[in-house]
C-alpha cells in the first residue's frame, strides 16, 4: 500500500498518515482489543515540515503485534512496540506528480528516475499492483504501484 498525505488549500497535513493502536474510547472508557498488524512493501509518506513521524503506534493492551517489513517512511523516530525489518527512512519515494495547488496527486513512481523503493520489496501473495500490472518480474517495488 501507499499511504500519503499533503496539505491542500483546504486541509493541512497535521497528523501522521498511520496511527496503529489497540485502543479506543467507548462512551468515555478506554477499551483495548488484541491487535496483530503487518505492513509489507508499503510507503508511508507526507510532505516535509508538518509531521516528524508518519507512522505512530500506541500499545495500551497486552496483546499487540506490529510488523513493518520492507517499508519506506518519513520518520524522526521509529514507532514503538513494532518489529522493523529493512526500513528505508526519509528517502523521497519520488512520486510522479504531486501538485497541491492544482490538486494533482499521482503516487506512481516517476519513470525517469531510480527511486529507493524500486525492487526493494519482498515477494508476497499479491501478484498485481493497483493498476493490475504484474509484480512478478524481479523483486516487487514498495507501494501500491509497480514501476513498469
Amino acid at each position: 500500500c501507499t499511504i500519503a498525505s499533503y496539505s491542500t488549500s483546504y486541509l493541512p497535513h497535521k497528523f501522521p498518515v498511520a496511527l496503529i493502536s489497540d485502543a479506543a474510547l467507548n462512551n468515555g472508557n478506554l477499551v483495548t482489543a488484541p491487535l496483530q498488524a503487518s505492513f509489507v512493501n508499503c510507503i508511508f509518506w507526507g510532505e516535509e515540515g508538518w509531521v516528524a513521524d508518519e507512522v505512530v503506534s500506541e500499545k495500551k493492551g497486552s496483546n499487540f503485534s506490529l510488523l513493518l517489513d520492507h517499508c519506506l517512511m518519513r520518520a524522526a523516530a521509529d514507532p514503538g512496540n513494532a518489529v522493523l525489518t529493512s526500513i528505508l527512512r526519509n528517502s523521497d519515494p519520488v512520486f510522479d506528480s504531486v501538485d497541491v495547488v492544482n490538486n494533482i496527486f499521482d503516487f506512481h513512481t516517476r519513470k525517469d528516475v531510480t527511486a529507493p523503493g524500486i525492487n526493494y520489496g519482498v515477494p508476497t501473495s499479491f501478484t498485481e499492483d493497483l493498476d493490475g500490472l504484474n509484480r512478478n518480474q524481479g523483486l516487487p517495488d514498495l507501494g501500491c504501484y509497480e514501476k513498469q
